[in-house]
């Protein structure tokens, strides 16, 4: 899950100010990496990210100077990963021949998509797509989550387009000069309460539908004009066929007689026991796990889908399905939270045109625990010191938060070497080598005292 804000119109600096701490609420949607595009008359289009929080991201040079000129169009994104490493080169924005954009969602089918051998994240894969084969041949090959916000140079366009998979709100001010939107839509009813503007109802893009903005219009002082609306839908799957069943009540491929006697599609048998990475899994046993995707609006009356992976084992994916009234129901919903639930059910998803045969794990909701005594579950206790003094890492945490690299040589930590870190953020370090350079110094508050040799963790 992700985050999108920004703005369009003839914004002021007030407008900016407001961009700005939307991209900081927006943090609770991603925490991984900040970016920012920037449409301006007197320097077209901008892009700057970086792996970092918001509010480290908004003192940089590259945004002060991105945000500099009058502003015509403003996209924001705050990514939480669920594809590819956490890095400066897989932070959004994109920019891709005359294409630059956000995604939020992720892909089940990203082999669809062109070239997609050739990309770690299926969101940069989605705008080389529409860079090289078009939106209209791009949108039937997307199957999965998406929200898009980009900007094509070419065709002198700013474009939205989602599907009911992902939100996205808007709201114009009442002079109708200025839109402002967001992933949801408290983040527009408290950041435009809070800087006292008034504004017509919130409502939410409608889905399936691109909506495209001429940035002509954007460019003048005028009331910004409807969009261009066109039906746009994602892939498709193609009908499932029913087995016949044989006429002696049986067949070769899984048909039998039920309880009435009549022919009936056998599931898929349950698998009993799953070897991954040297670990063996039952049904009952007990597994630690983070949440990667949720409904946020789940059908009424019906159950909320959370979808996640393994701690011991982050390739495979989790599901558990939390009725209305859980005590966990929202809590779940915290990606930065470790829970456990025992295995329910586990059984093999064929390969079929949504991507390779895959194993899935069902969690029984009534067994959901927020991880709370690591040793209960056989965690590494070490403690591992972060951004703030009182901020303190376990050792996948540690892990998880340096396979970035250090801000200026890309080299990657051991635990051993946590001690020789002088974190600059919640998200970026510089080791020990590189903090005594001049470079370092430079990079580095003055305030934040440097290690000057190296310590064994006890």
């Amino acid at each position: 899950m992700c985050g999108i804000v920004g703005a369009i119109g003839s914004m002021v600096f007030a407008d900016e100010k407001i961009f700005k701490q939307l991209l900081i609420v927006d943090a609770l949607r991603g925490e991984h990496s900040t970016g920012a595009v920037s449409v301006t008359k007197a320097h077209g289009v901008k892009a700057f990210k970086k792996a970092v929080g918001p509010l480290d991201f908004l003192t940089m040079r590259g945004f002060t100077t991105l945000i500099a000129g009058q502003q015509r169009v403003l996209i924001g994104h705050n990514r939480y990963a669920t594809k590819g490493a956490v890095n400066n080169t897989n932070a959004h924005p994109f920019t891709v021949g005359n294409v630059t954009g956000v995604h939020n969602g992720t892909l089940a089918g990203q082999h669809r998509l062109p070239d997609s051998k050739d990309f770690e994240v299926d969101s940069e894969n989605i705008f080389h797509s529409i860079n090289k084969i078009g939106i209209d041949q791009t949108v039937p090959l997307l199957d999965g989550a998406y929200v898009l916000v980009w900007v094509d140079e070419l065709e002198g366009t700013f474009n939205i387009l989602r599907n009911n998979q992902r939100p996205l709100f808007y709201a114009l001010d009442k002079g109708g000069k200025v839109l402002y939107y967001a992933s949801e839509p408290w983040m527009l009813h408290g950041i435009l309460a809070r800087n006292n503007v008034e504004h017509q109802q919130i409502k939410e893009f409608e889905a399936d539908y691109l909506h495209t903005y001429s940035l002509d219009n954007l460019m003048d002082d005028k009331v910004i004009k409807a969009p261009r609306l066109r039906k746009m839908e994602g892939f498709k799957h193609p009908p499932v066929k029913k087995q016949q069943p044989s006429s002696k009540g049986s067949n070769k491929l899984g048909g039998g007689k039920g309880r009435n006697g009549n022919t009936t599609n056998l599931p898929t048998p349950a698998v009993k026991t799953y070897h991954l990475a040297g670990r063996v899994y039952n049904k009952g046993d007990k597994v630690s796990f983070f949440a990667d995707e949720y409904d946020i609006r789940p059908p009424s009356g019906g159950p909320r889908s959370v979808t996640g992976s393994l701690r011991s084992n982050p390739t495979q994916e989790v599901q558990i399905y939390l009725p209305q009234g859980h005590p966990l129901y929202g809590a779940v919903t915290n990606m930065n939270t470790e829970f456990s639930a025992e295995i329910a059910s586990m059984f093999w998803r064929d390969a079929d045109n949504r991507g390779p045969r895959t194993l899935r794990m069902i969690l029984n909701p009534t067994t959901l625990r927020e991880v709370v005594c690591h040793g209960e579950l056989d965690i590494p206790t070490e403690r591992f010191a972060g951004y703030q003094s009182d901020d303190e890492h376990t050792e996948q945490q540690y892990l998880n938060r340096t396979k970035v690299g250090c801000g200026i040589c890309n080299e990657v930590p051991t635990p051993e070497e946590a001690e020789d870190l002088t974190w600059v953020s919640d998200a970026a370090f510089i080791c020990l080598d590189c903090a005594t350079t001049p470079v370092g110094q430079d990079c580095l508050n003055p305030n934040i005292e440097v290690p000057t040799d190296k310590k064994e963790i006890n």
